[in-house]
């Protein structure tokens, strides 16, 4: 996964904004040896440390604005009966565990070290003050692999102090690695009295959890932790802004301690907590490209709940909020990029069959929900890799969608993808709310606006990659192929507008075709039967582009043999279609068939239900059953090595493994002697990609 050092279109990065809440106090910086002095109105609040012996820069020590120290003072001091694990856990610091297979986080013999170069600017005021800074990230073996442009803008409101972190990370002349760990990233180790284990300290976090169990590897925009001091509350809150990579952060906060942002360990994070969709980040930076990590940490005074802490972040957030590009109204996005919607009818759609559910007003598509037929409005044309822009705006309790690689028949959400669409705003992400990839992937964040208000959509798919933008945040950015419920999704169709029973309205559709990727083998031409052989009495033939059989018994075989395969094909989903009908692969001939996949008959599997007491996979039914919208069933077989993995409709039907015959084979066809007639179309196969299934 990369990040670019150029950011374009309305994801240029807001410089942080510095809001004041009550009287900001005068900034200034005392140069001394080897640290920097950080005064609040004269007060000392905290001090920068650049020490040639220290592994990494730090902040030490912290105060509040009474003076109260939030950070324990181990390793800097050592006092009685303070705790003295993890050395390397210095106050406020920002490191991480694995890069390159170095370890800035942790002290190893050698070390890998964090070294401050120089100021760039230090500048005091009246009511802030900016301390920027540039560091290396040196190896064990003493060569720089990145270099950190870090910036620290101080100021105070009432009862508390702030610093806005910004860390700019550059690779030298390698490819720089950060792989998924725990060990990170920005972070304090707070005082013996502030933690949760034998203090008075409490976690909270944006998403309303608390303590350090129900945080720990968990995406929030804000965490704070607050405990009681000589009577008083006091607490630290850091909160992640929206421009930074991979917001929301997930969090390691432990009870003995440690309290820190880690946005780069997601995997390990994601898999702790069991989630069937964990996959790996592991940030790649290439010589010149940067990464950018912003964060603003308050020490406060006095109790602070989840609402105050909302307007806190809203505060931080607001500017950069407020300067993400709006598309006017019939502009285009960028270069290359071509209308969806002409504004002024359905040309390049289709609305079949037309119920009136569907409008088109002040430049607008208007959905009324009724009658929820046609069920999606679907372009004429197909797409395979695009970069889509949509506005839409939902009505209350509305429940819609915006549909990718339509199929032909079948489950749109299962065979393709769904961003979904939903009156949510505020509520905790999960895989169906708002931003989700229906029923699959939750967003990082819900960042919906209310009811009657326009949201914005950028959806940007180059296989195997997705990303998504939900007015301006980067709320998904997944990698397909690593997924198992989507690296087998169609990867090539048309794209929908759902009507689920409620008003929505869309405007500014805009899409730029992406370079096409995925290559076919077709195995039927739909003209006739070229490149296939008949074996029995069955009645093979072409009508209307389609391969149909309606009596006899007999096979139709590929000539050619395939192994290590992907092979779709459309078969008509229509009552009594087939008592023993099926397709084979790997097959060698009558005597050695290969493997089957049968054919799939509704009416008799409710059937056998009835008389034996059979059950049908939960979903499979009505998914199955025979209807206009679902006239054609898509099966795909995958197979490799020792391995099979047979889909219908998107469910999986068959999985096998130590498949006996490690061969190639051809493809194959049959035709019972009790089938109905058999339609089948779309005959295609291509070679599987990576390694196994």
């Amino acid at each position: 996964m990369k990040y670019h050092h150029h950011i374009i279109g309305f994801l240029l990065l807001a410089l942080v904004s510095i809001t004041t809440h009550g009287s900001a106090g005068e900034v200034k910086f005392v140069q001394g040896d080897n640290k920097i002095d950080i005064l609040i109105d004269g007060k000392f609040f905290t001090s920068y440390l650049y020490n040639k012996n220290l592994d990494k820069p730090a902040l030490f020590p912290v105060h509040s604005p009474s003076g109260i120290v939030v950070n324990r003072s181990y390793p800097f001091e050592e006092i009685e009966g303070e705790s003295r694990d993890h050395e390397h856990h210095i106050s406020i610091f920002f490191a991480y565990g694995e890069v390159n297979e170095n370890d800035f986080w942790s002290k190893k013999t050698p070390p890998a070290k964090i070294k401050h170069v120089k100021f760039n600017e230090m500048s005091g005021g009246r009511d802030s003050g900016t301390l920027s800074t540039v560091m290396n990230w040196v190896d064990k073996s003493g060569k720089t692999l990145l270099t950190e442009d870090r910036t620290m803008v101080f100021s105070s409101g009432e009862n508390q102090y702030r610093i806005d972190f910004v860390f700019t990370l550059t690779a030298k002349d390698t490819t720089v690695v950060f792989h998924d760990s725990k060990e990170g990233m920005f972070a304090i180790r707070v005082a013996d009295w502030l933690r949760e284990k034998g203090g008075t300290g409490r976690y909270l976090s944006s998403e309303g959890k608390e303590t350090e169990y129900a945080i720990w590897g968990r995406r929030a925009k804000w965490v704070r932790l607050e405990g009681e001091k000589n009577s008083q509350r006091v607490g630290v809150a850091i909160l992640n802004h929206p421009s930074s990579i991979n917001y929301p952060t997930y969090w390691m906060t432990r009870n003995y301690g440690l309290f820190a942002a880690n946005p780069l360990g997601q995997f390990t994070y994601q898999s702790w907590h069991g989630l069937d969709y964990a996959q790996p980040l592991n940030l790649t930076l290439q010589p010149g490209e940067s990464a950018h990590f912003k964060f603003r940490i308050i020490i406060y005074e006095g109790p602070r709940n989840k609402e105050q802490l909302d307007n806190e972040f809203s505060a931080y957030t607001k500017s950069y909020i407020q300067s993400l590009q709006k598309l006017p109204l019939f502009k285009s996005p960028g270069p290359e990029y071509v209308a969806l919607f002409n504004g002024k009818d359905f040309t390049g759609w289709n609305i079949e069959p037309d119920s009136g559910a569907w409008y088109i007003e002040n430049g607008e598509i208007h959905c009324t929900g009724h009658p929820s037929v046609p069920y999606l409005i679907r372009t004429v044309e197909e797409y395979e890799n695009f970069d889509f822009f949509a506005e839409f705006k939902v009505s209350e309790n509305c429940n819609s969608g915006i549909f990718f690689h339509v199929p032909l028949s079948g489950r749109e959400s299962r065979l393709g993808f769904e961003v979904q669409i939903l009156d949510d705003p505020g509520k905790s992400p999960n895989k169906n709310s708002t931003g989700s990839i229906y029923d699959v992937l939750p967003p990082r964040t819900n960042a919906m606006k209310p009811a009657g208000e326009w949201n914005q959509y950028r959806i940007r798919f180059e296989w195997p990659y997705c990303k998504i933008w939900l007015n301006g945040i980067l709320i998904q950015d997944v990698d397909f192929s690593l997924n198992p419920n989507l690296k087998y999704r169609l990867r090539r169709g048309e794209i929908g507008l759902s009507n689920h029973g409620h008003v929505v309205h869309f405007r500014n559709l805009w899409i730029k075709k992406l370079s096409d990727r995925e290559k076919w083998q077709v195995l039927f031409n739909g003209k006739d039967l070229k490149a296939w052989q008949t074996i029995g009495e069955a009645d093979w033939h072409v009508e209307d582009g389609t391969l149909v059989a309606t009596k006899g018994e007999g096979y139709l075989v590929t000539d050619e043999e395939f192994i290590d395969f992907h092979f779709q094909a459309y078969v008509e989903n229509v009552e009594h279609q087939s008592r023993g009908g099926c397709f084979y692969y790997r097959w060698k001939g009558l005597n050695d068939p290969g493997y089957p996949t049968d054919f799939y008959d509704y009416f008799a599997a409710v059937a056998y239900e009835k008389e034996y007491g059979g059950t049908t996979p939960a979903g499979v039914t009505p998914a199955w059953q025979p209807s206009p919208r679902y006239p054609w069933l898509l099966y795909q077989i995958i197979s490799t090595d020792r391995e099979s993995e047979v889909r219908t409709n998107g469910i999986i039907t068959s999985k096998n493994q130590l498949l006996g015959k490690v061969r190639p084979g051809r493809i194959a066809i049959y035709h019972s002697p009790g089938d109905g007639v058999l339609r089948i179309q779309q005959i295609r196969i291509k070679k599987l990609e990576g390694q196994g299934i």
